[in-house]
């Protein structure tokens, strides 16, 4: 009985820290996708320092 209640217990804790894991990234991923579909500039910014990164190394 008491084994019945751990396993049920740790289940229970697994299946509820995975399914708050998989709504924290869902969330993240949309926030993600919202901040680079309203801010453009927001997006050129993040691709210039990408290009800038990659041209320092290519000169390194």
């Amino acid at each position: 009985m008491v084994a019945f209640f751990l396993v049920a217990f740790f289940f229970t804790a697994f299946f509820f820290a995975g399914f708050l894991l998989a709504a924290f990234f869902l969330v993240a991923f949309f926030f993600a996708a919202f901040f680079f579909a309203i801010l453009p500039p927001w997006k050129m910014w993040l691709l210039s320092l990408v290009n800038c990164t990659e041209s320092l190394q290519g000169v390194g």
